[in-house]
């Protein structure tokens, strides 16, 4: 299985990733975070100008890519009024699963579920309240809120429910451009292991980050973007700095190393163009990016604050066990 960053595409026409030179053999499955609901007419993608979306040509780009699964727990899902019901609508209608938002909490806790190569896998996904992830309510939509106790309860049950399954946990959480996890949210991808987990990739903050092994399972922080146009959206002014270039595909498969597929995004042509494969174990760089791989949550507690990348006025979240306050903070 193969796992990519965000996606927001604003064009007309299908992203041209049919002339990347994809480095794994085919047919390998892909997974990504749907950074934004889709958009069919003219007066959405308007209104769609002070938000990110998705034109519903990239449908055409995710089947091609052999995209089985994305998660839709995110802050822009929500952007486009109304767009989330025909969104998760059309995904399923092309065969594409989708988890983490819909119409109640109900619907944006259920799990997607694909078998790929004869393995069943089941991906849960969630969103934190503190990024504007807007939670869905027993009646309105929005996304499965990154709650840790609900999150802990709904592993379990799926481990429960599916004992053979591969379960993948995927939360859209820390700030934006952070190189390294919140000491919370490090805890918390542990424990989702402990409840049963296989895997933990996260989204959100748009660069690469650390992956660390925890009982021989992957725990991913960021992916970073994989396709998101700069210079497009916000009437143009959407831009990231030079960190935010290096996009990471993650193969993956329980039982066997993970591979990491790196490519870069070229603002100038909005293409992806891949620049090298390696294995896990002998990626200096992800080493460089995971320094703290290893540390205990204490050890962690004390090294985090001296470098962190985003210090001002953010508050450092340490304990999920201990911050029920601000895990439940939504954005109504």
């Amino acid at each position: 299985m193969i796992f990519v960053g965000d996606i927001a595409h604003p064009f007309a026409q299908a992203p041209a990733w049919g002339h990347t030179v994809w480095p794994w053999s085919a047919p390998q499955a892909m997974v990504a975070n749907l950074e934004g609901a889709l958009v069919f007419e003219n007066d959405q993608a308007d209104t769609a100008q002070q938000g990110l979306f998705n034109h519903f040509s990239i449908i055409d780009a995710l089947l091609a890519a052999n995209v089985r699964v994305v998660s839709l727990a995110n802050n822009h899902i929500m952007d486009v009024p109304g767009a989330l019901a025909a969104t998760c609508a059309k995904l399923r209608e092309r065969g594409i699963g989708c988890t983490g938002a819909g119409a109640t909490l109900q619907d944006a806790s259920a799990p997607a579920q694909v078998c790929e190569l004869g393995k069943q896998w089941v991906f849960l996904a969630v969103g934190w309240g503190t990024v504007q992830c807007r939670p869905a309510g027993r009646e309105t939509a929005g996304v499965q809120p990154l709650e840790p106790a609900q999150l802990l309860s709904s592993v379990e049950r799926c481990r429960t429910e599916f004992p053979d399954a591969v379960l993948v946990v995927m939360p859209h959480w820390n700030y934006e451009l952070e190189l390294y996890p919140q000491p919370a949210h490090r805890q918390l991808a542990m424990a989702a292991i402990d409840a049963g987990a296989d895997g933990v990739i996260g989204h959100h903050p748009h660069r690469v980050g650390g992956i660390e092994m925890y009982r021989g399972r992957p725990i991913a922080y960021s992916l970073g973007n994989w396709w998101m146009p700069q210079g497009v959206y916000f009437g143009g002014s959407l831009r990231f700095g030079d960190e935010t270039l290096l996009q990471l595909a993650l193969e993956w498969t329980p039982g066997s190393e993970p591979v990491c597929h790196w490519f870069e995004y070229h603002r100038e042509d909005h293409h992806l163009h891949h620049v090298g494969s390696e294995v896990f174990a002998e990626s200096s760089h992800l080493r460089q990016l995971t320094p703290f791989a290893g540390m205990s949550h204490k050890e962690y507690l004390q090294w985090f604050p001296a470098h962190r990348v985003k210090r001002k006025a953010l508050p450092v979240y340490r304990d999920y066990r201990h911050d029920p306050a601000r895990y439940l903070r939504t954005f109504r």
